[in-house]
């Protein structure tokens, strides 16, 4: 977020669908996606984040996407908002 204290996640491709602001909540929510997704046949996992996104809340998200036998990718973007 821009107070640079708390981390907004949206599960899928961008901003679409309800932002998980809760730590808890965001770890619990994407476990389940990527157990869902491995169900379904899925091998790739990917992250998309802010470059203003703290290493450390990157980190936890990425703790809670890691499943064996997925692949995991990061991706980190600079976004212009002029």
């Amino acid at each position: 977020s821009l107070d640079g204290k708390s981390a907004t996640l949206y599960l899928g491709d961008g901003q679409k669908g309800e932002p998980i602001t809760n730590a808890d909540q965001q770890e619990k929510r994407v476990q389940d996606a990527v157990e869902q997704g491995k169900a379904a046949g899925k091998t790739d996992v990917l992250l998309k984040a802010e470059k203003k996104v703290r290493l450390g809340d990157l980190f936890r998200i990425a703790t809670a996407a890691a499943s064996e036998g997925l692949k995991l990718h990061v991706a980190v973007l600079e976004t212009d908002k002029r």
